[in-house]
């Protein structure tokens, strides 16, 4: 299956406390991140916050995920890149009180096996699974509803990481008009996952007037993919005429990625 938009959201996101509204279950992170180097064991930390009024029981467990069209899509398959076989959760499954926190210990253990240079991947998932309050005066003649909440990190380890600075291999392969503002296809041809730690997309109109200059947040670039990313333009946008689109992303290499097109507003 696709992953949902908003654990799509979730993953790439970057906040202290991850939660949505009407959902008691947070963790203290978007992603995590290692190396994988053979017959080395890898140990990271996750916090599971309940921020509900009730207890709830939570699990924890990894899951396998390819890329799909640029985005991950779990179907919990084993592939070339697959790192949810080496992981190890604990506590794998617990109750956590109203307010309370749990720390999981991720261990990622490489084995001895041979690795292809490259990033290697997996999710977390942590869920929750809880009966709702029953509607007073329904009586024995109802069912009663399971909420069910699920969480999930994106984990990245990489075998013999890169060289800085980063080769010169990210592409824009496109700009188009969208009903919320613009889309930027992005081409990562690498085996490796990276981070755009900057980006913005100037719209300067031809006729003459300011340029307006929409700074985006960090994303991440998936491995071997061309993935879309959403840009929400200003209201003040609409009416500009024919523009130009200028969208530059600095990953850390030694020159800015720059796709430059001409749109209608």
């Amino acid at each position: 299956m696709k992953i949902p938009n908003v654990l799509l959201a979730l993953a790439f996101a970057s906040a202290p406390l991850l939660s949505f509204a009407g959902v008691t279950i947070g963790v203290d992170k978007a992603e995590l991140i290692t190396d994988l180097a053979a017959g080395e064991k890898r140990m990271l930390k996750l916090q599971v916050t309940n921020s509900g009024s009730d207890a709830t029981p939570v699990t924890v467990y990894s899951e396998d995920w390819q890329i799909a069209a640029g985005e991950p899509e779990f179907n919990n398959k084993t592939h070339p890149r697959a790192l949810g076989r080496k992981v190890t959760l604990t506590p794998a499954s617990f109750q956590l009180a109203a307010g309370a926190s749990q720390d999981v210990t991720v261990v990622v253990d490489a084995g001895t096996e041979a690795f292809i240079p490259g990033s290697y991947w997996a999710a977390v998932f942590v869920q929750s699974a809880r009966l709702a309050p029953e509607v007073a005066g329904t009586g024995d003649r109802g069912a009663q509803m399971r909420i069910i909440e699920r969480i999930g990190v994106l984990l990245f380890a990489d075998n013999a990481p890169e060289a800085k600075p980063l080769p010169a291999d990210i592409v824009i392969t496109g700009i188009k008009r969208t009903p919320e503002g613009v889309s930027i296809s992005v081409k990562n041809p690498s085996a490796y996952m990276r981070l755009a730690a900057s980006a913005v997309v100037s719209v300067t109109p031809l006729s003459g007037g300011e340029t307006k200059k929409i700074p985006l947040p960090a994303f991440r670039l998936l491995p071997d993919s061309t993935q879309e990313i959403a840009v929400a333009l200003p209201a003040d946008v609409v009416g500009l005429g024919r523009s130009s689109v200028l969208a530059v992303i600095d990953y850390n290499a030694q020159d800015l990625v720059v796709g430059e097109t001409r749109i209608t507003f």
